[in-house]
């Protein structure tokens, strides 16, 4: 079992890290094999035959003065302190910590990130105020940074707390907008004519021929004369049916079927035909977060209709015992 406890060898990177990781995952191995009452030397032993040959190395080359016993461990640790200590000028690492961005890492782990890179900052008491202004200007969300500098009385755990909630209220929206465009698109599939099979349509075609010859002919005239009526002229107009600038017969909204009218060759932003008819997207949705609300508010469900082409949200909040519903349209980047 020990063998599945022991910390990971010192190997390549930054030693300063890798050393105080090391220490403090070597400290917590001695108590778990409940070896923090043996001897100094004992202690060594198992610190050199699991650090790795970096810091093997290291110990073979140093140099103890006159009195220090190099087979203590207490000595060896704090002569390795020192020399693994990183030489960096404190307004450096200053100037790299208040340049921290969150870029891609979520919440949690920018805040994992700050507060490992303030301990080399010598901030004193400060520490926690300065991570909460890296916190504030670091933060991708531009909305996030506006509700936190618009709150009064702010200190980090509640900008934390703040920042988790909105982080897990964007991820439920997110997922909650894919769902509802996963339903249109289905629903569109299903709706979506079956074509015939090509044998089946070559004889209802000679069948026609036979009755009509010249009905195929006037068809294909009244195509080509809709199709140049929906392209835009010569002079930049735009196609009454996909809104679009392109070339004749090559009109994308050919053969597409028109999510307002649910007619064919044309898209819904330029369809003629209004409709004003409420559609039920999905019942309700419980938001909820892995911490308590920063606030007195409390959301307690969502619900999402459909009006004509846009998505409203109606949102009850309890505040005070009463419920006030609040009705906001979604931005799906498509209304």
């Amino acid at each position: 079992m020990e063998k599945y406890l022991a910390p990971e060898p010192i190997g390549e990177g930054e030693l300063s890290d890798l050393w105080r990781r090391f220490k403090r995952e070597f400290t917590q191995f001695l108590t778990a094999i409940d070896k923090n009452g043996a001897t100094e030397q004992t202690k060594l032993a198992i610190f050199l035959r699991t650090v790795g040959p970096r810091v093997n190395d290291m110990y073979e080359t140093m140099r103890f003065e006159e009195g220090e016993d190099r087979t203590k461990w207490s000595v060896v640790s704090g002569k390795l302190d020192n020399a693994c200590a990183r030489r960096t000028s404190k307004h450096v690492t200053r100037d790299r910590f208040l340049q921290l961005k969150q870029e891609s890492k979520s919440v949690d782990q920018f805040v994992v990130e700050l507060r490992k890179q303030v301990r080399d900052c010598y901030f004193g008491g400060l520490q926690d105020d300065l991570v909460l202004h890296v916190l504030i200007r670091g933060v991708s969300n531009e909305r996030m940074r506006r509700r936190l500098l618009e709150t009064d009385n702010l200190d980090l755990p509640k900008a934390v707390r703040m920042c988790q909630t909105m982080e897990a209220t964007a991820v439920d929206l997110q997922s909650l907008v894919e769902k509802t465009e996963t339903v249109e698109k289905v629903a569109a599939t299903e709706s979506q004519p079956t074509l015939a099979t090509s044998g089946a349509t070559d004889q209802f075609s000679r069948w026609r021929g036979k009755r009509d010859d010249g009905r195929e002919g006037k068809a294909r005239q009244q195509r080509n004369v809709t199709s140049k009526r929906g392209v835009g002229s010569r002079s930049g107009g735009v196609c009454s049916r996909c809104g679009r600038l392109h070339q004749p017969r090559q009109c994308p909204a050919y053969g597409q079927q028109c999510n307002n009218c649910g007619g064919y060759n044309h898209f819904a932003r330029m369809c003629t035909r209004r409709t004003d008819t409420t559609h039920l997207i999905d019942t309700t949705h419980l938001v909820e977060s892995p911490t308590p609300p920063a606030s007195e508010e409390e959301v307690l469900l969502i619900r999402v209709q459909k009006v004509s082409r846009k998505l409203l949200a109606k949102v009850p909040f309890k505040r005070e015992k009463k419920i006030q519903v609040i009705t906001c349209q979604l931005d799906t980047a498509a209304s």
